[in-house]
């Protein structure tokens, strides 16, 4: 067993160099001004210092010695004052650092020491990526997955792995242990959206696996939302053509580009991308996107079989909260347990009806309010490479109208969640209010004089009032479901919400009348009746009107009324 290294500061050490690598070798960094450190190859000396912890499987170790020395000398600066450069190690370290975090061995059938190397794995990686950021620290490399290696597809993002590789054709960085290589979630899954709907069921299905594949997500579209902002900045940093078009170079070999479908089958290949967002635990979803890692839901020895979510148990790295996982035994298990069935995913009351938390709770089908933000991260920054390279993924109208297919089949609970302004902060504005229009052109009548707008241009920058009123605000839907009235009216007042919210509304009597007429005709089609223009509510007594619809009836009538309570703030705002 290797003997802890000591030094005094990592600029001071000594650098024992192989014959190979008798030089300082300085990474590519990022443009000035970025806020990102630039960076540098670790030394040799540790570079051979940390695979052998990693192969003695002394990961903490490891990983808390990454950790310092990425960080140090973080409040230093040169005498020009610039951030000094950052030590980061190979992509291989990274990548096995990843595949830790969500290892089952090392999170729930760990032991409380293995328990804190995963988390300590997750640590290294927020730090790197918060001071380093995802282009100097090579992430690229280091989240390729082994199908995009083999298949020679689209890799952008930063080399590979074999940046290391000598010239005898030895990698001098490899780790010889099973999770650096075959056993890594960068050659167990089939690629990223197999794991991000494997992840997703298990936010529907298995939540003990969930609590660690959301911390996976969570980092990993950290990254992808930070290299593509980077990337895009520096695009439009650089001077237009004769035309006044920006080039899209780097956005081109971001991250977030070579997880997507190849250009064969990429029609295909972009309606797998939405079902492995909208991963839901189903066996239809289940049968897709199935574990990642072998025999991943079986438990620690001694625990039963589905795993309930307990309100009270809170995961927070940061702070040293592990939430269940080391409430049980300590001794790892063996893996020989049999597999836990997915619970439940609604609990019910003696009677046999579900309990009113799961009613009320529009995020439980998407395993969550966690999941589910993760879900409208994933749709925003697929949105934004759709507008910006429509040719290499799909065009912006195209990708709506899948949104609205799969968003249209959501309870409405989840449907009027997913969508309510308060709850989309990561949609930009005009992406917002496209994906609404979008949404709300799928549900009117052909009847309706909607807005037509060009393939490249869904129609948000041209919205004014006049058109709200005229042409969303006083419709119904072309059905008579009442499920398809209430969404119809949830949009509508998203779309209002977010006008008023950003651009301001005026208070006239065409939009009350506008707004009025719509509820009417809403409810009146959902009773069954041909709802229209021009109907106008006569008393308070209309808003009682979906109580005899059910679920989606409450729906209507709550939106009809918040609808109302708009308007009426509106007019006396102008007072």
């Amino acid at each position: 067993m290797s003997s802890q290294v000591s030094f005094h500061t990592v600029d001071e050490m000594e650098w024992s160099q192989p014959p190979e690598a008798a030089t300082e070798k300085r990474l590519p960094s990022t443009a000035a001004g970025s806020g990102y450190r630039p960076a540098r190859e670790l030394p040799y000396e540790l570079r051979e210092h940390c695979v052998i912890y990693f192969e003695e499987g002394l990961y903490a170790q490891a990983l808390n010695l990454l950790t310092t020395l990425v960080a140090s000398g973080t409040s230093a600066t040169t005498v020009a004052g610039a951030l000094p450069r950052a030590f980061v190690p190979p992509p291989q370290h990274v990548g096995l650092a990843a595949t830790l975090v969500v290892h089952p061995s090392l999170t729930t059938r760990a032991s409380r020491d293995r328990l804190q190397a995963s988390n300590a794995a997750l640590r290294f990686l927020r730090t790197t990526n918060a001071l380093v950021g995802p282009g100097n620290a090579r992430f690229g490399a280091a989240f390729t997955f082994a199908s995009t290696r083999r298949g020679g597809g689209r890799r952008r993002g930063g080399g590979t792995h074999e940046d290391s590789t000598e010239g005898g054709g030895r990698d001098v960085d490899a780790i010889s242990i099973e999770m650096a290589n075959a056993g890594s979630v960068w050659n167990l899954a089939d690629d990223f959206w197999h794991a991000s709907g494997w992840a997703f069921n298990c936010a529907v299905a298995y939540p003990h696996r969930w609590a660690r594949w959301e911390l996976w997500m969570s980092f990993m579209l950290d990254v992808l939302e930070a290299d593509w902002k980077e990337r895009a900045e520096l695009d439009r940093a650089e001077d237009p053509d004769a035309d006044g078009d920006v080039f899209e170079t780097r956005v081109r070999g971001s991250i977030i580009t070579g997880y997507l479908p190849s250009e064969l089958g990429r029609y295909g290949g972009v309606r797998r991308v939405l079902r492995a967002i909208f991963a839901d635990g189903s066996a239809k979803s289940l049968g897709e996107f199935k574990e990642v890692f072998p025999n991943e839901t079986r438990e620690k020895k001694g625990d039963g079989g589905g795993v309930k979510r307990k309100r009270e148990a809170r995961l927070d790295v940061d702070e040293n909260m592990y939430g269940d996982y080391v409430d049980s035994e300590d001794e790892e298990d063996d893996g020989d347990g049999p597999a836990s069935s997915p619970p439940q995913q609604s609990q019910t009351d003696s009677d046999g009806h579900e309990s009113d938390d799961d009613v009320l709770d529009g995020a439980a089908p998407l395993g969550g309010m966690g999941a589910l933000l993760l879900r409208q991260r994933l749709l925003s920054l697929l949105s934004a490479v759709a507008d910006r390279l429509p040719e290499t993924f799909t065009p912006l109208p195209t990708l709506y109208s899948s949104y609205a297919e799969h968003l249209r089949a959501l309870p409405l609970a989840t449907f009027s969640l997913f969508l309510s302004p308060s709850t989309l902060p990561h949609f930009v504005l005009p992406a917002r209010l496209s994906l609404t229009q979008v949404l709300l052109r799928s549900l009117l009548p052909s009847t309706a004089p909607v807005p037509v707008h060009s393939a490249s241009d869904p129609g948000s920058d041209s919205l004014t009032q006049a058109t709200l009123e005229e042409r969303f605000l006083p419709y119904a839907s072309s059905s008579n479901a009442p499920a398809s009235n209430a969404q119809t009216s949830i949009l509508v007042e998203a779309l209002l919400r977010a006008f008023q919210t950003h651009r301001g509304l005026e208070a006239t009597d065409e939009l009350r009348e506008a707004v009025e007429s719509g509820i009417a005709a809403r409810e009146e089609k959902a009773k069954g009746g041909g709802g229209g223009r021009g109907r106008k509510k006569k008393d308070k007594a209309q808003e009682e009107r979906g109580k005899g619809l059910g679920e989606e009836g409450v729906y209507l009538a709550a939106s009809g009324a918040r609808l109302r309570a708009l308007v009426d703030s509106v007019f006396e705002e102008a007072t």
